[in-house]
């Protein structure tokens, strides 16, 4: 079984699509996506309705909570927020998705399974304060949670392997490609789709291989520049456009 797990779409219809195209180019045989399907981007209808169509397995991340909870209703309502890139994302996916594509979202899961691996958009701790996994000190709540298990995470935007101190990095028997030993415990962040935030513009996802314990970091080339004119013809802020260029 070789998993395709996507996280952080982002409303970016260009850089999903060349992403779906890339893993089924690698055979994946399963595609799971870790969360924040809408937010920043311009196509947030388009994006949910694709994952919508394809039946992979979902969940939800802070953007899809707070585009569907009415939590967040006095924040959208407060005018300032048409130059906040996030909130203006928000907006802009509530007025753009279909009232099936927010009952669909509202109801994804936070917490899930896969072959090999349990999944979350963020964390394990602290888990409805959507925590970022960004140093080693940052993963080690949800590492010490994880056991000899292994995490797969998005939020970050980036591609990184976290161990506890106790523990090695796996070894890298490819350029990106690290073979996981049993029983030891990991958490992966597998980069963004729609918005990486790590060196070069490049959409960003990971093949996982429970059968061989292989992790395969895979970046993308797609149209930036269509996806950056997009947002700016949507009337979204312009850092959400040069975000995606630097």
């Amino acid at each position: 079984m070789r998993i395709a797990l996507i996280a952080d779409v982002h409303a970016n219809l260009h850089a999903l699509e060349a992403v779906l195209h890339d893993t089924q180019a690698h055979d994946a045989e399963q595609l799971v996506c870790l969360g924040d399907i809408v937010g920043y981007g311009a196509q947030p209808r388009e994006c949910a309705e694709l994952l919508r169509r394809l039946g992979c397995l979902c969940l939800m991340g802070n953007h899809d909570q707070y585009t569907t909870s009415h939590a967040f209703d006095p924040v959208l309502r407060n005018r300032d927020i048409e130059n906040n890139p996030v909130w203006a994302g928000v907006k802009h996916a509530r007025a753009q998705l279909a009232p099936e594509d927010l009952a669909w979202l509202e109801n994804l899961p936070t917490l899930s399974t896969v072959e090999g691996g349990v999944i979350a958009h963020a964390s394990l701790h602290d888990f409805d304060q959507w925590p970022y996994l960004r140093t080693a000190a940052d993963a080690e709540p949800t590492l010490k949670m994880l056991g000899g298990q292994v995490g797969f995470f998005g939020h970050t935007h980036r591609q990184r392997i976290f161990h506890l101190p106790a523990t090695d990095p796996p070894p890298e028997k490819a350029p990106q490609v690290f073979q996981l030993p049993a029983d030891t415990g990991y958490a992966i962040t597998i980069g963004s789709v729609g918005q990486p935030r790590d060196p070069g513009p490049e959409a960003a996802w990971t093949l996982w291989d429970p059968d061989e314990r292989l992790v395969s970091f895979h970046r993308v080339p797609y149209d930036c520049t269509a996806a950056a004119h997009a947002i700016l013809a949507a009337n979204l802020p312009s850092a959400s456009a040069l975000r995606l260029l630097t």
